[in-house]
């Protein structure tokens, strides 16, 4: 599912190239960006452990997605490859846990610090299934690089694009993990009778929108 990247070197270069894409213009002409909206994303991470299943969740998910210029969700689309790039940033001590002491945990288990930033770069866009209605969800199969705890993995995960009013596009996916494959230890408290199981669950919802009509993008 995943290629593990554990060279220092290699993972500093991935995290460079996404803080220079967060930042740099694009240029005019050639690629529309679509922001995340506020308050309408979250993130959620579910896993498991010997005495109950637990939670983790962040509603602040920054960042953009861009598509050639001219593309947009339309019947007409036929399947295959799409020309779009994005990148999120979401900051990890804004994911908080369902039960008390998770936060404290979780953060050590993800070493933030000093990884203080889940990061999440678009690299391929696939587009596998066109709806039959017109409020129909788009079905997609992605490639990125997914960097957790000073570790980046290339992952790859369908997720489905909507349409909303005022062109704005709605994503939603999820994907399984494992703790392990990012260098993280499941953490077992000491002050707790409790193991928490390597797998995970990542689920997420994303609204971006078009920059709005005159202003650039």
């Amino acid at each position: 599912m995943f290629m593990k990247l554990r060279n220092p070197l290699i993972h500093g270069n991935l995290l460079a190239a996404a803080l220079w894409l967060s930042v740099c213009p694009i240029q005019a002409g050639e690629w529309v960006r679509f922001r995340a909206q506020p308050n309408l994303g979250k993130v959620k991470i579910d896993g498991t452990s010997t005495v109950h299943d637990w939670t983790m969740q962040s509603k602040l998910v920054p960042g953009y997605l861009e598509f050639e210029q001219g593309f947009q969700l339309d019947p007409a689309l036929k399947p295959g490859s799409v020309k779009a790039q994005g990148v999120v940033t979401m900051p990890v001590r804004q994911f908080h846990g369902n039960w008390e002491g998770m936060d404290k945990v979780m953060y050590e288990t993800m070493k933030t610090p000093p990884n203080t930033n889940i990061v999440y770069r678009l690299t391929e866009l696939v587009l596998t299934k066109v709806p039959t209605t017109a409020d129909g969800a788009y079905e997609f199969q992605t490639k990125g690089e997914l960097a957790i705890a000073g570790v980046t993995n290339v992952i790859s995960m369908p997720v489905r694009m909507e349409r909303m009013e005022g062109n704005k596009i709605k994503t939603t996916g999820t994907t399984d993990l494992k703790m392990t494959a990012f260098g993280m230890k499941p953490p077992s408290p000491t002050f707790l009778p409790i193991k928490t199981g390597d797998d995970v669950k990542i689920t997420f919802e994303w609204v971006v929108a078009p920059p709005a009509s005159g202003a650039k993008s």
